[in-house]
């Protein structure tokens, strides 16, 4: 009797390792990510990729995280995008921004300050079931968003260069040492090292046709109630505020010149704006110009890459805006991941096309503003 048992026991336990082993063997690998550049778009791509069960990791050349840039404006379809990916991230953005999506919003008259025209941002994110439009400072961004994922992101390492071997990709570190993955994506920036090596005849950014010059005013508008955005626009220029709470306003000075033909010297680039761009223009846009400290005045040129359908299980797409920038590589992410689980080696643009075929029009809209 005891030795039926036990060999029952026995054939037993020998089922019980052959069926384990088996369900072990029929386990699917988790499918390997890099991603070059630990900024706001390859933080949001790590986290859709980590939700969606990848195995991830980001390589961000700076050493230290430090507060940079200004405000991001995060769109209802975006923050719902934020929801359905981590609920909690979500909340997270919701506490720490400030809505304007529920205030007036659009163009004005730059000389008369008269409304053109405005924009409902409110009724069709609610018909939806989704928050306003929200802006947020880009550190407390950045923070909430290395919460979520800081644990696969090694600083002080950037992606230097890389190559297809098989099915894999070889990806080369400024440490010198090569990691493998089964996908490569690019977030390092409008001078990518990625893009380089996919693209090598290196060309310059597309000029836009518009220098920025961005700054900060610490000011609270007489209409601060009941406007949130808003576009003066003129004969080649136009000027774009935005309440970002705490009494600041974001600005943003759009001229049509050449980059590079204007030197001026920083504390000088208020005045230039007052005196010279925008002379007699409204009283709303002085009013923000003269409450703008100089230290947080700063002169950018527009440019704008084209979308590049990389190699085989490789992608990248770049776009020098701040917060679409993290919105749409997002949504891109989501596309490729989802095209990976059964991908077809001859058809890895497709899904990167088919996104840049449903995303480029409303994306350039917003680039302007």
């Amino acid at each position: 009797m005891t030795a039926q048992v036990q060999s029952g026991s026995s054939s037993s336990s020998s089922s019980s390792r052959q069926q384990q082993q088996h369900g072990q063997e029929r386990a699917p690998k988790p499918v390997e990510v890099v991603i070059a550049g630990g900024g706001i778009g390859g933080l949001c791509t790590a986290l859709v990729l980590l939700k969606m069960g990848y195995q991830v990791r980001v390589f961000e050349k700076t050493s230290e995280y430090r507060p940079f840039g200004g405000p991001i404006q995060i769109a209802s379809n975006a923050a719902e995008s934020f929801r359905r990916i981590d609920e909690d991230c979500y909340d997270r953005i919701l506490a720490e921004s400030t809505v304007i999506g529920s205030r007036m919003n659009g163009l004005k008259d730059g000389i008369s300050d008269e409304w053109f025209a405005t924009f409902d941002l409110d009724s069709p994110a609610r018909k939806r079931g989704q928050v306003s439009s929200v802006v947020i400072d880009r550190p407390i961004l950045q923070q909430i968003l290395l919460d979520k994922v800081g644990h696969t992101v090694t600083k002080g390492t950037e992606v230097v260069g890389c190559e297809q071997v098989g099915e894999r990709m070889h990806v080369q570190l400024s440490t010198g040492v090569t990691v493998e993955a089964d996908m490569l994506i690019g977030s390092d920036g409008i001078r990518s090292r990625v893009r380089d090596v996919f693209d090598p005849s290196q060309r310059e950014p597309v000029w836009s046709g518009y220098t920025c010059v961005a700054g900060m005013a610490y000011v609270v508008p007489p209409d601060i109630k009941d406007v949130g955005y808003k576009v003066w626009v003129g004969s080649r220029k136009y000027f774009v505020s935005v309440d970002v709470g705490g009494g600041r306003i974001q600005w943003y000075a759009f001229l049509n010149i050449p980059p590079g033909s204007v030197n001026i010297e920083k504390d000088q680039t208020v005045q230039w704006l007052k005196n010279e761009q925008y002379a007699d223009w409204a009283d709303s846009v002085h009013l923000l110009l003269d409450n703008s400290p100089l230290d947080e005045v700063e002169q950018r040129v527009r440019g704008v890459h084209a979308c590049l359908p990389a190699c085989m299980h490789a992608c990248h797409w770049t776009r020098p805006s701040s917060g679409g920038e993290a919105m749409r590589r997002e949504r891109l992410a989501t596309s490729l991941a989802r095209w990976h689980t059964h991908p077809r080696p001859s058809l890895i643009a497709h899904p990167h096309a088919r996104y840049l075929h449903r995303r480029l029009p409303p994306t350039d809209f917003l680039d302007l503003t």
